[in-house]
């Protein structure tokens, strides 16, 4: 994870007018951020572990989103990888990031009368091999659109690569699709028009055999 003034420097470049404030509590923000990322790591190592003691490996198919979802209260109510919901019902409008992940490999999240739970989805989801990432350090950030295009333009290289790195080194050896699934906001923003460079830095992050191949759902 990246310390508070890296992550104020990502901010300020993210949404210049909003992170110029000279009254923002920067320390809060960091905190906010420290919160979120530190549950998707648990997830992410759970994957790992749960993965790992599998008979029968199935290809790892990456799924990029952006970061948790902007607005307060903090912390947010519908962050998919915060371990307190795990034994809620998921709901189709509150938690449409996971469900449209379940509808895109065909996995059915919903029950004749009370839905599947969050935890036992998410597990479920690491079962197929599916890895959901935070692309972003932007949690608890309401994103606009041009926003979403600084981030690709002048983030993505400097903290998603690092990240991506290191999960493609920790599932070395892993069975893995080269097909990416992206989110239609991650597409409209910088994926739809990426680089032959930037797609390659990707591919070696992940140490996904080539042609590297993107799909948004």
């Amino acid at each position: 994870m990246i310390n508070q003034e890296e992550y104020k420097s990502l901010l300020e470049r993210a949404a210049k007018r909003k992170f110029k404030n000279i009254n923002i509590n920067w320390g809060s923000w960091y905190t906010q951020y420290l919160y979120y990322e530190t549950m998707w790591e648990a997830y992410f190592l759970d994957f790992i572990s749960d993965y790992s003691k599998l008979t029968t490996q199935p290809e790892i198919q990456f799924v990029f989103w952006e970061s948790c979802p902007g607005g307060m209260p903090f912390p947010h109510q519908n962050y998919a990888f915060d371990s307190s919901r795990y034994n809620n019902p998921i709901d189709g409008n509150y938690d449409k990031y996971l469900t449209r992940v379940c509808d895109n490999f065909s996995i059915v999240w919903k029950g004749t009368k009370v839905h599947n739970k969050i935890g036992d989805l998410i597990k479920f989801l690491g079962g197929q091999g599916i890895i959901i990432v935070d692309l972003y350090p932007t949690h608890g950030v309401s994103l606009k659109k041009e926003n979403r295009q600084k981030l690709f333009d002048e983030v993505f290289a400097e903290y998603s690569i690092k990240k991506l790195t290191r999960i493609g080194n920790l599932t070395n050896g892993f069975p893995k699709s080269s097909i990416v699934n992206v989110t239609s906001e991650l597409w409209s923003a910088g994926f739809n028009v990426i680089s032959h460079s930037t797609s390659k830095s990707i591919e070696n992050a992940l140490l996904l055999n080539p042609p590297l191949t993107f799909t948004v759902y």
